[in-house]
């Protein structure tokens, strides 16, 4: 018979869960000392995480993270080796609800939360203390890595000014993506007309529409949209672009804007605009004269109507007294 009370590890240093519940299998290994019952506490925290691989480490938040454990009592009975230590994933709008420490074995449970949040690798800690009936083994401390499975694609920036004489005609729009890079996902692009048009006599820029593919390892892709120079003056117009249909379902989607806005600049306004200037710089009028005229001078394109928006402003001259601004 062994009288030796023996002891309890972990079986491994590092386990990686995903946030859907896929994950290593872990175990606690009971080592000699199996003749008699004992126990330990679990506790499942990110408080103090050291350093992974050297880096520093990114701590899990509690309950959006994963669901803390703070000492729980696990009893081994006499001749029980191994206890499994089995993870199940809670969706973040159900954290509000009752959730069982053991399952219906006897083995304890932890549970991290699915929050559909594209982000890196959270780390948070499997930790055995108050051994009773048998002593701490080799292994009482465990790493563990929360792994995102929600990626995320987004507009580098959402809102572009091209000019309509661009080097090439071409506008470019950058999406990235984010969150873990081990699978093949994708979204649909597609332009809308706003004041700028793809169609007709006076096409602003070529409709384009596509399906971008981000490969694993693969974080930006670059979108571009043909731009049509002409010599009609046309100011500022503006054309969209969508992001629609992220895929795989459920497992990908648009963070930030999901229609992004291209303006184009039409340089030809600068060289045939009309200009309103006054006639001249300085006026100088006696009180008698009762009312002073100011003339403007327009110059540039005058084949269309112009307009402007003034003001008067006293200085030395005090209104009501000096005069009066209408």
């Amino acid at each position: 018979m062994n009288f030796d009370q023996g002891s309890v590890r972990f079986d491994g240093s590092n386990y990686s869960i995903n946030e859907n519940g896929t994950n290593d299998s872990i175990w606690l290994r009971r080592v000699g000392g199996v003749s008699s019952s004992a126990s330990v506490d679990l506790t499942f925290s990110s408080e103090g995480v050291p350093e992974k691989d050297g880096a520093p480490s990114n701590p899990a938040l509690d309950n959006e993270d994963y669901i803390p454990v703070k000492a729980l009592t696990l009893d081994f009975a006499d001749g029980e080796i191994f206890k499994q230590i089995i993870v199940r994933s809670v969706d973040s709008d159900k954290l509000d609800l009752d959730r069982e420490s053991f399952d219906g074995s006897g083995n304890p449970v932890i549970y991290v939360v699915n929050d559909h949040i594209a982000e890196g690798e959270k780390l948070v800690e499997l930790k055995l203390t108050g051994f009773s009936g048998v002593s701490a083994g080799t292994q009482t401390e465990a790493l563990v890595s929360l792994i995102s499975d929600d990626a995320a694609i987004e507009f580098e920036e959402a809102f572009i000014d091209v000019r309509e004489s661009s080097s090439g005609g071409r506008a470019f729009m950058m999406v990235n993506r984010l969150g873990p890079l081990d699978q093949v996902i994708s979204v649909d692009y597609r332009t809308k007309d706003g004041t700028a048009v793809s169609s007709g006599l006076q096409a602003d820029y070529s409709e384009s529409a596509g399906v971008l593919h981000f490969y694993e390892g693969q974080t930006r892709r670059i979108i571009e949209f043909p731009i049509l120079d002409d010599t009609h003056q046309e100011g500022r117009e503006n054309f969209y672009v969508e992001l629609v249909n992220p895929s795989p379902k459920g497992s990908v989607y648009i963070k930030g804007e999901s229609v992004g806005e291209v303006t184009i600049v039409d340089i030809d306004q600068d060289a045939m605009r009309s200009r309103i200037d006054f006639s001249q710089t300085e006026y100088n009028v006696y009180e008698t004269d009762g009312v002073v005229q100011l003339s403007f001078v327009r110059s540039g394109d005058l084949g269309r109507e112009s307009s402007l928006v003034y003001e008067i402003v006293s200085k030395t001259a005090q209104d009501g007294v000096d005069l009066h601004i209408k």
